[in-house]
């Protein structure tokens, strides 16, 4: 009985995880990270100005 409850538990726990990555993107209240939209004109997509720390116009991954 009780190796069924933990059971329980740790498939309730991986669903809730598993659940909460994909719904995250859904649910977000960020523009999208992208090139189009930005609204900072010359420092998208990783230009040379910008330094290997950031990549794109969102700021560093």
């Amino acid at each position: 009985m009780l190796d069924t409850i933990i059971v329980i538990a740790i498939v309730c726990v991986a669903a809730y995880f598993v659940g909460r990555r994909f719904l995250r993107p859904f649910t977000s209240k960020q523009t999208s990270c992208g090139c189009s939209g930005c609204g900072q004109s010359g420092s998208c997509c990783g230009s040379s100005k910008d330094g290997p720390e950031k990549s794109h116009c969102c700021g560093p991954r």
